[in-house]
């Protein structure tokens, strides 16, 4: 499937006609491939990234607390008590957003701030490459996801505001945690901050992102 959008000049607050595609495809090995790709006239920031809910347990199944995530970072995007990127980063290392290690999500959810989740900076050997960024595992079905990207972040979210009101295709209201994101983009401090990244598209320039979700079943 493929979405194109044209923003034009202006188009809130931001300079330049930027179109944008994105292409949704399964591939021979049953991955779901996520292609980003955009241009513009003018010099724009751009970030382009997916906001899937996933639950390994299944649609309607309940909350993902029994699931377990790792994620191959060791940075955060800082922010304050309000959740406001502070332009700099903060080491995950012995806090309560490091997932080097898999955890489980209703151990490591409490220890969160706003029980939310952060915008971690994934480790890569060069940019550009697609490496993985985080796993995500159901031990009752068995099944795992790895989300690998070319971006240079993944944002976990924990569906922390989920209230019940929406419902799904089962008819099950989503409660709080009912489903994990995590979304592969840029940093969007870096517009003000270089050290947090590049994320303005330029004139001739052709932004190209990739995020794949990969699903097995453990051994």
């Amino acid at each position: 499937m493929r979405l194109t959008y044209l923003s034009p000049n202006g188009e809130e607050g931001y300079p330049g006609n930027l179109r944008v595609e994105v292409t949704y495809s399964v591939n021979i090995q049953n991955e779901l491939v996520i292609r980003y790709s955009g241009e513009t006239d003018k010099a724009t920031s751009v970030i382009l990234t997916n906001h899937s809910y996933f639950n390994l347990a299944g649609e309607g199944s309940g909350n993902i607390l029994s699931q377990t995530l790792q994620v191959f970072s060791d940075e955060i995007a800082a922010t304050d008590d309000a959740m406001t990127l502070l332009g700099t980063k903060s080491a995950v290392a012995g806090q309560g957003n490091d997932f080097n290690h898999p955890r489980l999500l209703g151990a490591a959810i409490p220890h969160l701030l706003n029980h939310h989740g952060d915008n971690h900076f994934i480790r890569r050997p060069s940019p550009g490459e697609l490496v993985p960024a985080a796993i995500l595992t159901d031990p009752v079905s068995g099944l795992t996801m790895t989300a690998l990207t070319t971006q240079d972040c993944v944002q976990v979210y924990s569906a922390a505001i989920l209230d019940g009101s929406l419902t799904g295709k089962s008819g099950r209201s989503y409660e709080k945690h009912a489903g994990l994101c995590l979304e592969c983009q840029e940093c969007p401090g870096a517009v003000h901050t270089p050290l947090l990244g590049d994320i303005i598209l330029r004139p001739g320039m052709r932004y190209d992102q990739t995020t794949l979700y990969r699903f097995a079943v453990m051994a």
